[in-house]
């Protein structure tokens, strides 16, 4: 399991900015990403789900309008929930939601398609700060490891 991206918003509105390497900042998310603090201070998304995103071209609400700050390969959402820690570089995130809700202006969620968002994303804080960068290794903790 892998870092394979990261990415921020400068300011609402704008274009989402890819790099190598960022630094997460407890209590409040990625540095220099305008949304920061409170309890969706980083989101996630598994490359995994970019790849069937693919063939949908857009079709749904949130495709257009969501993107992840951390993306990760191999990472098993499906087996996460709300609470857990995982260690991404020199960093602690936990998370406080797995999957995001859909949407009923969504074509998609109209049509009853299944979104890949709704099972391969997630939002957490960062408890520990820390440098990470494209290929850190993202490891669940066990409970009271962070």
């Amino acid at each position: 399991m892998e870092l394979s991206g990261i990415q921020f918003k400068a300011s609402k509105g704008t274009p989402m900015i890819r790099q190598a390497s960022g630094m997460l900042i407890k209590g409040e998310g990625l540095e220099g990403n305008y949304h920061i603090g409170g309890t969706r201070q980083v989101s996630l998304m598994a490359s995994e789900a970019l790849n069937s995103l693919e063939p949908l071209k857009g079709a749904g609400l949130c495709l257009k309008k969501y993107a992840a700050n951390l993306i990760t390969t191999g990472l098993d959402y499906a087996n996460l929930k709300p609470g857990d820690q995982l260690a991404v570089g020199e960093a602690v995130i936990e998370l406080r939601e797995v999957g995001k809700h859909c949407f009923f202006e969504c074509v998609l969620f109209q049509q009853k398609s299944v979104c890949p968002l709704t099972t391969m994303s997630a939002f957490a804080e960062v408890i520990r700060s820390g440098q990470i960068s494209i290929g850190d290794a993202v490891n669940l903790l066990d409970q009271g490891e962070a």
